[in-house]
C-alpha cells in the first residue's frame, strides 16, 4: 500500500497541569492522525482520551470490510467520511460505557479531531473545541469550528475582547463532547489535498496560547513534521499555555 504522509506527534503537561490528558495517534499505513483531549477527575480524562484514540485507530485500520456499519451508513457522504464519523461513534460509545461502569470514570469524556488521508484527499471529524488546519503554501486555513458555548455565541470574528475575555468562565464550555451520552454529533468533511500540504491537529492548549499561522511560517522552510509539532507545542508551553499541549503534523507526500 502506498503511504500517502509523513506525520509525527508531540505532547507535553504544559506547565500548569500535574498531568497530561492528552493523547495523540499516528498511522502512516491508514493515513490517520487523532488529537484527543480528555477532561473528568481522578485521571479520568485521559482514560477517555486513550480509549478514544485506541477505538479510531481501530475502527479505521479494519476499514468495515465486513459491510457492518454499526451507526449506519449515509449515502450523502464519502466511504472515508463514513469511516471517520462510525470511528468517533465506536470511541464515544466506549468511552460512554466505560465511564458507567466505575464511580471514578463518571462523567469523563474526551474532544476528539481526527483526520483521514486518502487517494482522493483527506477526510477531517471532530467533536469539540480540537482543532484541524490545512497550510498550503504558507497559507494556513481552520478546517474545523469549535463546538463550544463561545465560538455559537459569538463567532470566530465577533467575540468579545479586553480584560478578562480569555478568562470568561464559558470561554471552554463544549457543547459536544465524546463519551457524556451514549450518542454523539460527529461533524465530518472531505477536502482537497495537494502533494506538499501540511494537516495540524492541535489541543487547545497550543491554539489557545498561540496564533498557530506565524508560529509555523517562523519554522525553517524544511523543517519535518516532528520538528514542527515539537516547536509549536514548546511555544505554547513557552507562551505560557495553562492546559496539556499537543500537536501533530502530517505532509502530504
Amino acid at each position: 500500500m502506498e503511504r500517502l504522509l509523513d506525520a509525527s506527534g508531540w505532547t507535553d503537561k504544559g506547565p500548569v497541569r500535574a498531568d497530561n490528558e492528552d493523547r495523540f495517534a499516528v498511522d502512516l499505513q491508514t493515513g490517520l492522525l487523532v488529537v484527543a483531549d480528555g477532561m473528568g477527575g481522578h485521571n479520568a480524562g485521559e482514560v477517555a482520551a486513550q480509549l478514544a484514540v485506541e477505538a479510531i485507530a481501530e475502527v479505521v485500520a479494519g476499514g468495515k470490510d465486513d459491510g457492518a456499519w454499526p451507526f449506519g451508513y449515509d449515502q450523502r457522504q464519502s466511504r472515508p467520511a463514513n469511516l471517520l464519523r462510525t470511528a468517533c461513534e465506536v470511541a464515544n460509545r466506549r468511552v460512554f460505557d466505560a465511564a458507567a461502569s466505575r464511580a471514578a470514570y463518571a462523567g469523563m469524556g474526551t474532544t476528539v479531531v481526527a483526520a483521514l488521508v486518502h487517494q482522493d484527499g483527506v477526510t477531517v471529524a471532530h467533536v469539540g473545541d480540537s482543532r484541524a488546519y490545512l497550510v498550503r503554501r504558507g497559507q494556513a486555513q481552520a478546517l474545523t469550528t469549535d463546538h463550544s458555548w463561545w465560538q455559537e455565541a459569538f463567532g470566530a470574528e465577533s467575540a468579545p475582547v479586553g480584560a478578562g475575555a480569555l478568562d470568561h468562565p464559558m470561554r471552554h464550555a463544549l457543547t459536544r463532547v465524546v463519551g457524556l451520552a451514549p450518542q454523539v454529533d460527529v461533524e465530518v468533511r472531505d477536502y482537497p489535498l495537494e502533494a506538499g500540504d501540511l494537516l495540524l491537529l492541535t489541543s487547545d492548549g497550543v491554539h489557545g496560547a498561540i496564533d498557530v499561522a506565524p508560529a509555523l511560517d517562523a519554522q525553517p522552510a524544511r523543517a519535518t513534521p516532528e520538528e514542527l509539532a515539537g516547536a509549536l507545542v514548546r511555544q505554547a508551553v513557552a507562551e505560557g499555555s495553562r492546559d496539556n499541549c499537543t500537536a501533530v503534523v502530517g505532509c502530504r507526500t
